[in-house]
């Protein structure tokens, strides 16, 4: 089964604690910084090497994960990641209908309000 980073910002807990359920009940990895970081961890270092371990980074997009500072370091990580292996690795979930951002508007993206896919391209964004 895949390993999942899930990529978000604090407001939307809510949202992802439901997401990290639903994936996990899937047989679904499930690496998520609340669970996995200890106090005193180095930050950097432990998300950087989370989103190199990881099959997939599920960056769930909203107005709050977009002004995100951290959102936006690992979003950038497994973009980066994405770019040097050549394969997808990035899957967006739009959780408010925000606009993706420009390095992402090609993608396919799940829409959390209407629990579809977005039409952005033909790739394949299934986490199987």
């Amino acid at each position: 089964m895949p390993k999942v980073f899930i990529c978000y910002s604090r407001n939307d807990e809510g949202f992802v604690k439901q997401l990290t359920e639903d994936l996990e009940e899937c047989g679904v990895t499930i690496w998520i910084d609340r669970e996995k970081m200890g106090v005193g961890d180095p930050i950097v270092r432990s998300l950087s090497a989370a989103i190199d371990q990881v099959d997939y980074v599920v960056a769930v997009l909203s107005a709050a994960s977009l002004t995100s500072h951290w959102a936006r370091f690992e979003l950038e990580n497994a973009v980066n990641r994405e770019v040097n292996e050549r394969r997808v690795i990035v899957l967006p979930v739009v959780l408010d209908g925000s606009d993706l951002p420009p390095f992402l508007r090609d993608k396919n993206y799940a829409d959390s309000l209407t629990k579809t896919n977005g039409e952005r391209s033909s790739s394949d964004s299934r986490l199987q």
